[in-house]
């Protein structure tokens, strides 16, 4: 793409110059701004009716540009209580509120609580304009107030200010983003798709090694236990208790939400845990009047599990490798030290499927969403173990598969950055002027990636 032949300064760095033909306008000049409302929610007449209503929460968890449905729905009665307005398809719908900056465009009629505020145009383009926006997070949130959390008053949006091209020009950059914004996403797909798939190989890998071995000829015999299956037969089938030495737990102490420093003492974060590894920057700073308190240091060569989580984690484990000397424990995670039997083999049996299907069975609490497990049941859990030098033999070739597979996935997880940072720099380059696509058209054949993005410009523009 060539760059605009004349171009003019504006009093703003971030958005540079733009073509000598466009305006710096305000967000009120090309939109109307409506807020949202709340209606009362001990009636039940206003809930559970036909009008979607969206929310900050609802943005959050888009996994495209555009908003249809919402979690909760309201009636007209609901939304006459409130003073809520329907806006009409094609607003843009923007969460200015916990968080600031998140955003989509409306499939259909809707209307938003007050954590959300929709820009109903009125000479600006929606898609134009829904790009512009999804560059401008940062600045959104620099004019954000409050002291709970910020907030992005109507105001402050009204003046918000945006580039403002002739609408047919606004139209053209629209046309050419979704064209070439839809084949990065492609891109981005197939790399997270990979990334999801190396994945999947891993819990394979694992739940195969620590339930058949290594060798694939090996006479097999019935486990006896239902989530174990076959095992090889020279395999022997016991309670984790029987390689327990030690369970321990810490305290749970005030601490600011920052990872510890040298000289600082650090309690670890029920977090560490939700990977195949353990991640001790995943660990709180313990301000200075609970140091006296902390207890059970971490160290090498332990098992760590989260003892109390929500059902998909309780019970989820990493290894520690080494003793940072300054990281503790809280009381949710044990620290269990383990004997007669090689630790990492324990470890990865923790992450495989078996495993979790016994954690599920004997996990408890009086709440759906925050479940633990009682000691006694964590040790009766099942495990099928191989002699000691096959369980090293074991490990060995894990951390060789591991160490391969870490190494694509961080090679796919650099390329999702970079495409995401490519589209990025593609959107602020057209919204903000610095390439002229007005004689930009779609290639002749296209391929199916697309024809997928002139679905969206038809959707748009037909």
């Amino acid at each position: 793409m060539r760059p605009y032949t004349q171009m003019k300064d504006t009093p703003l760095a971030w958005i540079g110059d733009i073509p000598y033909h466009w305006k710096l306008s305000k967000a009120k000049r090309l939109f109307k701004i409506v807020s949202g409302s709340t209606p009362s929610s001990s009636i039940d007449n206003y809930w559970n009716g036909d009008i979607d209503w969206i929310t900050p929460a609802d943005l959050s968890q888009l996994g495209n540009d555009y908003v249809e449905f919402s979690a909760r729905r309201i009636t007209k009665s609901g939304l006459d209580s409130c003073g809520a307005e329907l806006v009409p398809r094609s607003s843009i719908i923007l969460s200015t509120r916990a968080p600031i900056g998140s955003l989509a465009i409306a499939m259909k009629s809707m209307c938003t609580n007050q954590g959300c505020k929709a820009l109903v145009p009125e000479g600006g383009h929606a898609v134009y304009a829904y790009y512009f926006l999804s560059i401008a997070t940062e600045q959104l949130n620099l004019r954000g107030r409050g002291t709970t959390f910020l907030e992005l008053s109507t105001d402050e949006l009204k003046s918000f200010p945006f580039p403002a091209p002739p609408f047919i020009e606004q139209q053209k950059i629209a046309q050419f983003l979704d064209y070439e914004t839809a084949k990065i996403d492609v891109l981005i797909d197939e790399q997270k798709r990979l990334i999801g798939l190396l994945k999947e190989k891993r819990q394979a890998v694992i739940s195969h090694a620590v339930s058949k071995g290594l060798n694939p000829d090996a006479p097999m015999k019935d486990s006896g236990v239902e989530w174990l299956g076959e095992v090889p037969e020279h395999w022997k089938v016991a309670s984790l208790k029987a390689f327990i030495r030690l369970v321990e737990s810490g305290t749970s102490v005030n601490a600011a939400d920052t990872p510890a420093s040298e000289g600082e003492l650090g309690v670890l974060k029920t977090s560490a845990v939700y990977g195949d590894e353990l991640d001790v920057n995943q660990n709180k700073t313990v301000v200075k009047e609970e140091e006296s308190r902390v207890s059970c240091q971490l160290k090498a060569n332990r098992l760590i599990v989260s003892r109390m989580n929500t059902p998909e984690l309780v019970g989820a484990t990493g290894f520690s490798l080494t003793n940072p000397g300054n990281l503790f424990l809280p009381d949710r995670l044990w620290q269990i030290t383990l004997e007669n039997v090689e630790a990492q083999f324990i470890f990865m049996f923790t992450l495989s499927k078996s495993y979790r299907s016994q954690i599920k069975l004997v996990c408890a609490g009086a709440s759906s969403s925050m479940q633990n497990i009682a000691q006694e049941d964590f040790k009766n859990v099942k495990v099928a173990v191989p002699p000691l030098i096959e369980q090293k033999a074991i490990v060995e070739e894990w951390h060789r598969f591991k160490s391969n597979s870490n190494q694509l996935t961080e090679q796919a997880e650099k390329a999702v950055e970079l495409l995401q940072e490519r589209r990025s720099a593609l959107i602020s380059a057209a919204v903000t002027g610095k390439i002229d696509v007005r004689d930009w058209q779609p290639p002749a054949g296209s391929d199916t990636v697309d024809s997928n993005a002139l679905v969206q410009t038809e959707r748009h523009y037909g």
